[in-house]
């Protein structure tokens, strides 16, 4: 590698690594500005959740979070352990994921908490990276499940995924 290449693979891994924070910032903030700029304008999503792999727009994905993030009292997503693999105008970035979801008063436990991974899949834009693949992958929880579910439930989560599929996206 030359001296430049070496130093933009750096200044990529770095940008990258940031992307990937700042999502998980922006959930537990609420700040669907900060969250529609990490990534495209379409994504491609899997959770747990979703059943499967859904393309979703920026504004889908700021419509859904934004219902389900503010039923939470708190939040904290932590991605760590980044492994990068750049390849041109693309790259994968698979981290830790430790995500607490708090919500005060609630029976039987405020608390849940999930553990595993991230795998982000990226794409080059502009002189930066947005995510444009992503799926979450829990390989633990403890705490009170309805703290997350109900959530989840109570925002509307199934039916905006029925539309958006209806849609055809």
């Amino acid at each position: 590698m030359t001296d430049a290449s070496t130093i933009q693979a750096l200044v990529d891994r770095n940008q990258i690594i940031d992307v990937t924070i700042r999502y998980g910032w922006a959930l537990d903030t609420r700040d669907w500005d900060l969250f529609r700029d990490c990534v495209t304008d379409v994504v491609l999503f899997s959770s747990p959740l979703s059943n499967g792999w859904i393309t979703f727009t920026s504004d889908d994905m700021v419509l859904i979070c934004s219902r389900i993030f503010p039923l939470f009292t708190a939040t904290q997503h932590i991605s760590a352990n980044h492994k990068i693999t750049i390849s041109g105008d693309e790259a994968t970035c698979i981290s830790s994921l430790n995500a607490t979801h708090y919500v005060a008063d609630k029976v039987g436990g405020t608390t849940q908490r999930q553990l595993g991974h991230y795998d982000y899949h990226l794409a080059r834009v502009g002189d930066g990276w947005k995510i444009d693949r992503m799926t979450q992958v829990i390989t633990f929880e403890d705490g009170n499940p309805a703290v997350f579910y109900d959530a989840y439930e109570q925002s509307g989560f199934a039916k905006i995924v029925e539309d958006i599929v209806a849609r055809g996206n």
